[in-house]
């Protein structure tokens, strides 16, 4: 069944090295046949980060790409998460070979409305899949954002408009689908866009 840690952090500096972070990106993608999941979870004021893979030397991949990266260590822990109504992002495929991409404005969103909204639960997940082929190993990824149900029809709308955005400004494929789906085609190659939506934002309150 895979394992899964939360993220201890040791120090408040979470300033993500951009550079540190093309150089181990790698780490992040899975075996063929397997995922990888990257989880924010913000509940009573506090935002929470867990790791987890359907293969546990995945797992220990994604434990060292963290604490190569921020100030922290990993504690196997089961998440426990109060899913509410929320939305699901198929992020399909890349605008062009070899296109390289980063935006900080998707996890950015989601610790803002995590402080704006310390009552409610706000989650958000992504996983990533991999698969091999002639050209070599690429993978895919979906999000699933959710929240309490007091505030959920203001955060889905502000966030649909962050992506209708993110999509527009950097011609990044992303389709909304009412459920989990098998994914049929992974298509994308560049390990360093993962960093769009695996990474720790640097003002969270943890």
């Amino acid at each position: 069944m895979g394992k899964y840690g939360m993220i201890v952090f040791t120090d408040s500096n979470l300033k993500t090295d951009l550079l540190l972070f093309r150089n181990h990106a790698e780490m992040l993608v899975p075996p063929r046949k397997y995922f990888n999941e990257f989880i924010l979870y913000s509940e009573g004021g506090n935002t929470h980060f867990y790791i987890g893979s359907s293969s546990n030397g995945a797992y220990e991949l994604l434990r060292s790409f963290f604490t190569r990266l921020y100030p922290c260590y990993v504690k196997e822990s089961n998440p426990s998460i109060k899913r509410g109504r929320g939305r699901i992002y198929y992020v399909s495929r890349e605008k062009k070979k070899s296109f390289e991409y980063y935006f900080p404005d998707l996890l950015n969103s989601i610790a803002t409305l995590a402080a704006m909204f310390p009552e409610c639960n706000i989650a958000y997940l992504c996983r990533v899949y991999s698969s091999l082929s002639l050209s070599g190993r690429k993978y895919g990824l979906f999000i699933r954002i959710s929240s309490c149900e007091e505030y959920n029809k203001e955060i889905m709308e502000f966030l649909d408009q962050q992506i209708r955005s993110l999509k527009k400004r950097h011609g990044i494929k992303m389709k909304r689908c009412r459920f989990v789906i098998p994914l049929r085609k992974n298509s994308m190659s560049m390990a360093f866009n993962l960093a769009s939506f695996i990474r720790i934002p640097e003002d969270v309150h943890v």
